[in-house]
């Protein structure tokens, strides 16, 4: 299973990193139309590529320490979903889900 938590940290990461992008943009092409909130959106779109970026890292941490690694990426799924709430409904699933597989995996 922890190569399964990897996979899905890692995909669910790449995911987030990209749709923190179309965030930044579309908040980018609002603030250049002077539309209210614009920036709120551009911000919180930095927020989720940060979160992506920690959850990548854990999810390879997941591998070595599970818990810790687990625990981590659910909060990065978490504030990604918070952040840029639908664009970030698919990466954040795989982080979560990533997340829960790590912490309970079962140690041999």
């Amino acid at each position: 299973m922890a190569k399964t938590s990897f996979i899905l940290g890692l995909i669910g990461g790449i995911l987030g990193f990209f749709s923190g992008i179309l965030a930044l943009t579309i908040g980018g092409v609002g603030e250049a139309f002077n539309l209210l909130g614009a920036g709120e959106l551009t911000g919180l779109g930095i927020a989720a590529i940060i979160f992506s970026i920690i959850a990548i890292i854990f999810s390879v941490i997941s591998t070595k320490k599970p818990k810790l690694g687990g625990w981590i990426m659910i909060i990065s799924g978490i504030a990604i979903l918070i952040c840029i709430s639908l664009f970030g409904l698919l990466p954040a699933v795989l982080i979560i889900t990533g997340g829960i597989m790590a912490l309970v995996k079962k140690k041999k």
